[in-house]
C-alpha cells in the first residue's frame, strides 16, 4: 500500500486514483457500477487467497481443478467472471466445497453448499 511521501501521494497518503474514485463516487452511475464490481472482486480475491494459503501455484491449481491455467489467470485478475461450474471445479481443486449464499447487510442468512443444490426445488 502506498504511503505518504511516495510518488503520486498527497500529504494525506492518498493516491491520484484514490482522489479520482472519491470524486466519481458522487456520480450515481459510477457508484452503481463500482458496487456491482465489488462482488466480482470478492470472488477473485477469495480464489487467490485460498490458492496462496495452500501454497499452490496457478499451474498446480489448474491441474488439480481441471480448469485451464489461462482461464484461471483471467479469473484471478478479474478479466473473466467464472460460471458456477468453474467455481465448483476450482473449489474441488482447493479441497473445498463451493458455498452459495444470500446475505443481509448484517451478515450471512442462508448458505447452501453447491454440491447439495440438486435436491432444491427450482423456481
Amino acid at each position: 500500500m502506498p504511503v505518504k511521501g511516495e510518488a503520486g501521494m498527497d500529504e494525506f497518503g492518498k493516491s491520484d486514483l484514490d482522489r479520482s474514485i472519491e470524486r466519481y463516487m458522487h456520480d450515481e452511475e459510477f457508484c452503481r457500477l463500482w458496487k456491482e464490481s465489488e462482488q466480482e472482486d470478492t470472488i477473485c480475491d477469495a480464489i487467490v487467497r485460498a490458492r496462496i494459503e495452500q501454497n499452490l501455484s496457478q499451474t498446480q491449481l489448474a491441474e488439480a481443478s481441471g480448469v485451464d491455467k489461462r482461464v484461471l489467470s483471467r479469473i484471478e485478475t478479474g478479466r473473466n467472471l467464472p460460471s458456477l461450474t468453474t467455481l465448483s471445479k476450482i473449489a474441488k481443486g482447493l479441497g473445498k466445497v463451493l458455498v452459495i449464499g444470500f446475505a443481509d447487510p448484517g451478515g450471512m442468512t442462508s448458505a447452501i453448499p453447491a454440491a447439495n443444490r440438486e435436491g432444491l426445488a427450482r423456481a
